[in-house]
């Protein structure tokens, strides 16, 4: 193999892989977290799309509302 040879594959690997990276980015992931009190979604660049929030919890327990917050975000990552 010549170099320009393994410079071109290389050239084609990073195309590939930002096409994939971008698609990727724009995929919608979802996390549900206290029996449907709170959702996520987002996007897997990590970007929230949508955050729902059970309105009562979040009054009547902010604390809570957190960490289901935290646990929604957690469930759409994994």
């Amino acid at each position: 193999m010549d170099l320009n040879n393994i410079l071109q594959q290389a050239q084609a690997l990073k195309s590939k892989f930002e096409e994939k990276k971008q698609q990727f980015d724009q995929r919608i992931f979802t996390g549900k977290a206290g029996g449907g009190l709170v959702t996520v979604e987002l996007k897997g660049s990590y970007k929230i799309e949508t955050l729902n929030i059970d309105a009562q919890t979040l009054k009547d327990d902010p604390d809570l509302a957190t960490d289901l917050i935290k646990a929604a975000f957690n469930n759409a990552t994994e």
